[in-house]
């Protein structure tokens, strides 16, 4: 399945993020994280439902991970320029992919 926003494309069996046709390369969780943002546009994520459902931890615990992974998708999201999705920071919830003000490609 691939997922088309704006200039990007992730092509998820390929686990590949395309820009203008070019490949970006991301670590794999920050591939993972991303197609799990991407396919939940604008949804609201706990760093504990990213945990269990990127991650697949079972229980909780304490950790930054999210944000640490969450903070290099940003920088590799905006080292492309131009119009990108954002990954916006709902205080003391979570995060979220907003997508509202890219065009989606079919």
């Amino acid at each position: 399945m691939a997922l088309a926003f704006g200039r990007f494309v992730l092509d998820e069996p390929g686990r590949a993020l395309l820009l203008d046709g070019r490949e970006r390369t991301l670590q794999p969780l920050v591939f993972d994280l991303l197609v799990y943002l991407a396919s939940h546009p604008n949804q609201v994520f706990t760093r504990a439902q990213l945990l269990r459902d990127v991650w697949e931890y079972e229980v909780p615990i304490d950790t930054r991970t999210v944000d640490v992974h969450v903070r290099w998708l940003r920088q590799k999201l905006e080292e492309s320029g131009g119009q990108v999705p954002e990954i916006e920071t709902a205080r003391r919830v979570g995060y979220r992919l907003t997508m509202s003000a890219l065009p989606m490609s079919a």
